[in-house]
């Protein structure tokens, strides 16, 4: 790779000038290189060979001072038009920046801009969490007023209170889920049949095929080898923001594959060889749900429905079997001197069981317990213990 340093120029923007890249001011009118002019590069521009002149383009981008607008060599600590300092001037635009260089106002700028972004990150790790909104004069007496309606319930809830109650009706439902042994057809590899599969018909099949060698052979292919066929030539600029560039060039060769003819080489040959295995086709048994079967009545014993289906030991094919029973009973009732009839489904707050069912015939009175809000919570048998 080779690297050079050229000059370039620049297009006076007042009276269309072309100017020496170094060059701070218009040769023809004297108008300022100012910020916004562009620096061009000619194709075979000579590389720069004076040591002074290489070491200014080498010093780094040019600065525009924000007082005047007037551009001064890196080096110069001062404006080469007003005075100002460096400090106070901005960066021209470049490409490459070397490192080290003099801080001014817009590098202080991004420094301090970064020192915030830091700073305020920091401080946003530390911030405590904001607390939640305090509750207004209104939110607290609506909240206070709803547990106070709340509590009031529960304690009327606590108290017990006795009472009497006669059966009126009673009312069952039991329910019966079915599965049946179903079958179902599906094939596989012998030693992929589950267990408890019935076999219904094997066969010999080609399972899979082995790469078998098949002795060796002679055979003609195209000879290839890699040659250089051109050169392709890189060229990189970089502008220095000073009038000058860096042009970098360096060659690449190219290679393509070119035939050299012919050439007898010796090769192995394969076959395929197919490799055999025994198929099955197979029934496999399952319980499956399908249905359910229910009975209901009233004013009556329960009594589970009848399942029907064949059953066998061992089961069979077609074979039916109870998955789950559920059952389910309710009975209505009125309390003494009153003709309001309510319904309940449990007791001491469980379901109702068929025992206690049965002793509830219809006509029968019991001594019961309700709650302060008229919940039914326990029947009292005559011994005086909880049904």
């Amino acid at each position: 790779m080779k690297t050079k340093i050229v000059e370039g120029y620049w297009i006076c923007p007042k009276c269309n000038t072309r100017c020496r890249g170094a060059d701070q001011d218009c040769d023809n009118c004297g108008a300022v290189r100012t910020a916004d002019v562009k620096f061009h590069l000619d194709k075979n521009a000579p590389a720069i060979s004076d040591e002074k002149d290489l070491a200014l383009a080498k010093a780094g981008p040019d600065w525009i001072c924000t007082f005047c607008g007037n551009t001064s060599p890196a080096g110069e600590e001062n404006c080469t038009g007003c005075g100002s300092l460096r400090s106070d001037g901005n960066w021209r635009p470049s490409d490459k920046k070397p490192d080290n260089l003099p801080e001014t106002a817009d590098s202080r700028e991004e420094r301090e801009k970064e020192a915030k972004i830091e700073t305020t990150a920091t401080l946003a790790a530390k911030k405590p969490a904001t607390p939640a909104r305090p509750l207004t004069r209104n939110e607290k007496l609506g909240c206070g007023a709803f547990l106070f309606v709340m509590l009031v319930l529960f304690i009327i809830n606590c108290f017990e209170k006795p009472g009497r109650i006669e059966i009126k009706q009673t009312f069952w439902e039991r329910t019966i889920e079915r599965e049946q042994l179903q079958a179902t057809r599906d094939s596989d590899w012998k030693n992929r049949v589950p267990k408890n599969a019935v076999v219904i018909a094997t066969s010999s099949e080609i399972r899979r095929y082995e790469k078998v060698s098949d002795g060796f052979e002679e055979v003609e292919e195209e000879d290839f080898e890699l040659a250089q066929v051109d050169t392709k030539e890189h060229e990189e600029t970089v502008d220095l923001g000073n009038g000058r560039f860096e042009v970098k060039t360096w060659s690449e060769p190219v290679y393509e594959k070119v035939s050299k003819g012919t050439k007898l080489v010796t090769r192995e040959k394969f076959r395929k060889e197919p490799v055999y295995d025994e198929k099955v086709v197979y029934d496999i048994l399952d319980w499956d749900y399908i249905d359910k079967v229910v009975a209901s009545g009233s004013n009556s014993p329960p009594q589970w429905p009848d399942i029907k289906g064949a059953r066998h030991d061992p089961p069979q094919k077609g074979d039916i079997k109870e998955y789950r029973r559920k059952e389910q009973y309710w009975i209505e009732a009125v309390m003494e001197g009153k003709n309001e009839v309510f319904d309940f489904d449990e007791l001491n707050f469980k379901p109702l069981t068929a025992e206690q069912f049965n002793q509830l015939q219809p006509g029968t009175k019991w001594d019961a317990v309700f709650s302060g809000l008229g919940l039914l919570l326990r029947i009292i048998r005559p011994d005086g213990k909880p049904l």
